[in-house]
């Protein structure tokens, strides 16, 4: 054992893999699973076995406080060397991990119980254990702020009779929630209640629910259907959005607002119901973007069906698609397709793009990612900022004459495009316009372009060769930014 004497701290390295300071353990050091804290430790610090898989740990009498975050998630048996009174003064909070299994204390005279909720005036404001199945007290009016957020190992809860709300974020990621019953008692769920519980596949709201906050279940990727419940006015902001295995919802009369993004992104949902008249569905207000990517094509009514178009396009400007198909054809009338109008459509795999469209936007195709070729009109003159970014399975893409300008990050991390041939006539390549494009193994430049911008091909590393239709001279002279070649090694210029 060492000591060593730093700013008039004493610190204790021993062979056991203790860090102890002053008396305080501040963190373990070891391998083992079963950990005895030595004799003469007073405080045990926030986070001690975080880093390490220990299962138990042996606490002696000299320890007199315990941090809040002291023991966490592995820990299984607590032993404390004294009595159930001598534990009962040691200063702590009311738990002594987050998420930890431990239930009990186990004392030379007894087991001391570990409270797993923390209950504040019928207020159940934390879980702090790591159960899979769980009962919530019955005197528990309300479940608190983030009360169960992050608690991965949850997969059914019951909640009583008797709560009246669910505030926000209250089971925000709890990745193994398989289903959950809300019941009669309750009025409100709060926003991002239900935050991407993945496994969450059937919720039952009653309608007794009169309000339910904005992203409340978005990223509920397993759910299959929902019914909203009657009473229910607005569609709060993404509620239900990147529900991707959605097929039906049930919409209540009473909706007079679907607010921005509110299913978008369900790329499974074929059916939609509403309990009123197609006059009562052409009366709810509803946001331009409640619906991006979802393949249904109408809305069921109860005197009928009403047709959901999969464009929205004014002036000739496609302004958005709507749709989750893979195959989409642009209708003939349309002469620019505006700003991130696909982005993000990762259902999308070819597009048809007709001769009358002359302007492509910012970011238009960005992260479409199963899209494989596109072949862009003559007319089109700059390819625009993130146009193509992140298409990953974009293996062709065909740039007419008519281009002149290639902007920033215009093909960035499109990792399958292996050859692109820039047509002449095209005057500057904008910094990181290739970035990224590890598969791309030769371009065709032409002797037109008088700039290539900062990283224009920085990460490409499989890019071995460029043609070069001007001369060495001219080469040369062409004005590179910095980095334009970035981790392309042994790459050759071959001039015409």
């Amino acid at each position: 054992m060492t000591l060593e004497n730093s700013n008039m701290k004493q610190t204790c390295k021993n062979s056991d893999g203790f860090n102890i300071v002053d008396g305080i353990l501040v963190e373990y050091l070891g391998n083992d699973s079963f950990v005895v804290i030595p004799d003469g430790v007073t405080k045990i610090n926030d986070h001690v076995f975080l880093k390490h898989y220990v299962t138990s740990v042996s606490i002696p009498v000299s320890v007199k406080k315990i941090s809040k975050h002291a023991f966490e998630y592995t820990i299984m048996h607590i032993y404390y060397a004294g009595t159930r009174e001598q534990w009962n003064n040691v200063r702590k909070s009311i738990y002594l991990g987050w998420r930890m299994r431990a239930d009990v204390v186990h004392c030379v005279d007894g087991d001391v119980e570990l409270p797993h909720f923390d209950i504040r005036d019928n207020v159940l404001e934390h879980y702090y254990g790591a159960a899979d199945s769980l009962v919530i007290p019955e005197n528990v009016k309300e479940i608190d702020w983030y009360a169960f957020s992050g608690c991965q190992s949850l997969v059914s809860i019951n909640i009583p009779d008797g709560v009246t709300k669910i505030r926000g974020g209250a089971f925000n990621h709890c990745k193994s929630l398989k289903s959950i019953v809300i019941p009669n008692s309750v009025v409100e769920i709060g926003e991002a209640a239900f935050f991407y519980c993945k496994s969450l596949e059937l919720i039952i709201i009653p309608d007794t629910v009169k309000e339910i906050g904005m992203q409340a279940f978005l990223g509920c990727k397993s759910l299959v259907s929902v019914n909203i419940p009657a009473g229910i006015k607005e569609i709060d902001e993404y509620m239900f959005n990147q529900c991707t295995s959605l097929k039906s919802v049930y919409i209540p009369a009473s909706v007079k607002r679907i607010c921005s993004d509110a299913f978008s992104e369900c790329t499974a949902l074929l059916e939609i119901n509403f309990a009123g008249t197609k006059k009562q569905w052409g009366l709810v207000k509803k946001d331009e973007n409640w619906r991006k990517y979802i393949p249904a094509s109408s809305v069921q009514c109860k005197d009928g069906s009403v047709e959901l178009s999969q464009f929205r396009i004014n002036d000739g400007v496609l302004e958005q698609y709507y749709g989750a198909s893979d195959s989409v054809v642009i209708p003939n009338n349309v002469i620019e397709i505006g700003g991130f109008a696909f982005c993000c459509c990762e259902t999308l795999l070819s597009v048809s793009i007709p001769n009358t469209v002359i302007e492509i936007g910012d970011a238009a195709f960005d992260g479409c990612k199963s899209l494989k070729s596109i072949c862009i009109p003559e007319g089109v003159m700059e390819i625009h900022t993130s146009t193509f970014s992140q298409c990953i399975l974009l293996e062709s893409v065909s740039i007419p004459k008519s281009v002149r300008i290639i902007e920033e990050e215009a093909f960035c991390a499109c990792v399958s495009l292996s050859s692109i041939d820039v047509p002449d006539g095209v005057i500057k390549i904008y910094d990181k316009a290739f970035s990224d494009c590890m598969h791309l193994a030769s371009i065709n430049i032409p002797a037109s372009v008088t700039k290539i911008g900062k990283n224009a091909f920085c990460g490409c590393h499989s890019l071995k060769e460029i043609h070069y239709s001007g001369t060495e001279e001219q080469w040369n002279a062409l004005v590179k930014g910095y980095g334009w070649n970035e981790g392309c090694t042994d790459l050759k210029v071959i001039f015409d």
